[in-house]
């Protein structure tokens, strides 16, 4: 997927950043604890099984993730996006890299030479099979891998290592594999249209008129997140539409971006906003997790006072989407608006979604967006930094 240039994040694309800190769901916290088993009792009658307790670990982590997810009264993405059915295959690989075993979940067709795990040795997961057959291909120029052709089923491929960023034990590797996981379910499970990706491209328009819209854009979603009626919810979408359509006004430059961002909002904000349903759920506050959520990404659009314009273009051009989608996906809920989830899979960008249901006319737009700058410290804050952001070198 899109690379994110954010400087809080680590570990390849999309990784989310959480130190060691283990994922908790209510009663299905994972701990590890003193009933790991010794790894002569994890083989499976002789045959290969689990090796050590760093793969018990492993999967009693994922298992605690699917119980999280399933556990949840609403589910993530209306219920549709059940993790703990799609086919995966678990990669633990080496510190050069190099796949040493591999786990199959939920597949429906192993290997022949695929050797079934005890349920209670993976984590109460069932029909967990270890299979090496492919623990070299899959990982060897990959990070993950969506739709990797194993015995006749699409298989989503996800690595992981013994310790640091990539191993269960953090929260990292744990969300990392839930968002990926997202890309996989909108390319197939949830059968979406266009969910190719968002483009990469090296050029955003950092004219001050177009940032003075961008950061109100952002504060305006910020104050919609922080306020509790639904009425302020509903105003802060109409509030962003208005600004998004004048920024749409602009010229064409502005047009270009915002054909990126929209489909940046809609294929990565969406997997942003499953994020932060989960870390609801699940109770997951560290500071890491909560900054790599949609509040705290948006934030993040405020912190680049003294940066140079590459790192801005970068910023903007391919980073901001995720917090501005993620953002507007919770504000969708939170005004409770019917069936924009089934607009988006239907090729919707959210913009498009927000003007159908919350409809701005032409002769709204301009005191739609004078009532966005009134709720916002606009000429103190933002007009500033929108000049000094447009001046960077």
């Amino acid at each position: 997927r899109n690379g994110d240039p954010g400087d809080v994040f680590s570990g390849g694309n999309d990784a989310v950043s959480g130190g060691n800190d283990v994922v908790s769901g209510g009663n299905d916290v994972v701990s590890g604890g003193s009933d790991i088993k010794s790894p002569d009792s994890l083989s499976n009658g002789g045959q290969p099984g689990l090796t050590d307790d760093v793969e018990r670990a492993a999967l009693s982590r994922v298992a605690a993730i699917y119980r999280t997810i399933a556990d949840s009264s609403g589910g993530l993405w209306g219920g549709a996006y059940k993790m703990e059915t799609i086919p995966t295959y678990l990669v633990r690989r080496d510190a050069s890299g190099k796949g040493l075993h591999g786990f199959l979940l939920h597949h429906p067709s192993p290997p022949s030479d695929a050797k079934l795990i005890r349920t209670a040795d993976a984590g109460g997961l069932s029909d967990v099979y270890r299979w090496d057959g492919a623990v070299d291909q899959v990982v060897a120029d990959t990070t993950f891998e969506f739709t990797y052709s194993l015995n006749g089923a699409k298989t989503y491929v996800m690595p992981f290592r013994d310790t640091g960023e990539e191993s269960f034990e953090s929260v990292q590797q744990q969300f990392l594999f839930l968002h990926e996981g997202f890309h996989r379910f909108q390319e197939v499970e949830g059968g979406w249209t266009n969910a190719d990706g968002t483009p990469v491209v090296d050029s955003f328009p950092l004219t001050q008129t177009n940032l003075e819209l961008v950061l109100l854009e952002d504060r305006t979603l910020l104050n919609g997140l922080k306020a509790t009626a639904k009425a302020d919810k509903i105003t802060a979408l109409r509030r962003f539409l208005a600004i998004r359509e004048t920024r749409r006004s602009l010229d064409q430059s502005v047009r270009d971006a915002l054909t990126v961002e929209e489909i940046g909002e809609r294929i990565e904000g969406t997997p942003t906003y499953i994020e932060a349903l989960y870390a609801s759920i699940a109770g997951v506050t560290d500071p890491f997790t909560v900054q790599n959520l949609p509040a705290g990404r948006l934030e993040i659009t405020f912190l680049y006072d003294g940066a140079g314009k590459r790192d801005l273009i970068e910023y903007f051009a391919g980073a901001r989407y995720y917090g501005s989608g993620g953002a507007l996906c919770l504000l969708l809920d939170e005004a409770g608006v019917v069936g924009w989830r089934a607009a988006i899979a239907s090729g919707a960008t959210l913009t498009k979604v927000i003007g159908d249901a919350l409809p701005v006319s032409n002769q709204e737009i301009a005191a739609l967006l004078e009532d966005a700058k009134s709720a916002t410290s606009f000429e103190a804050e933002l007009k500033p930094l929108a000049q000094r952001y447009a001046a960077a070198k």
